[in-house]
């Protein structure tokens, strides 16, 4: 199991946030800033790479839910891709994929 603490977040290139490991209640915080930081310096688009999230909670579709409703007022688009099986998962179920990956 990864450990928060074990979690990275980087980025690479600019316009791509790249999330892996768990995104629960535990660290919600810390990736709702990163969030934020990126659309703060977004030129236009950011994409959110959640191909290596191997835990996404309800935590983590707060998170990406604000981060489209900041994107938006910013003029910046955001997009999801690519997704994990979990985040896809808990995306479809809590029916968040309509609105953040279309």
């Amino acid at each position: 199991m990864v450990t928060p603490t074990e979690r990275t977040l980087d980025t690479v290139p600019p316009n791509v946030l790249v999330i892996r490991g768990e995104v629960d209640l535990a660290n919600y915080d810390e990736v709702s800033r990163l969030l934020h930081e990126h659309l703060d310096v977004a030129d236009g688009d950011l994409r959110i790479d959640l191909s290596e999230v191997t835990f996404f909670s309800a935590a983590g579709v707060r998170a990406l839910l604000e981060a489209s409703d900041v994107a938006r007022r910013f003029g910046v688009t955001l997009r999801i891709d690519p997704l994990s099986r979990s985040a896809a998962m808990v995306l479809l179920a809590t029916g968040a994929w309509d609105r953040l990956c279309r």
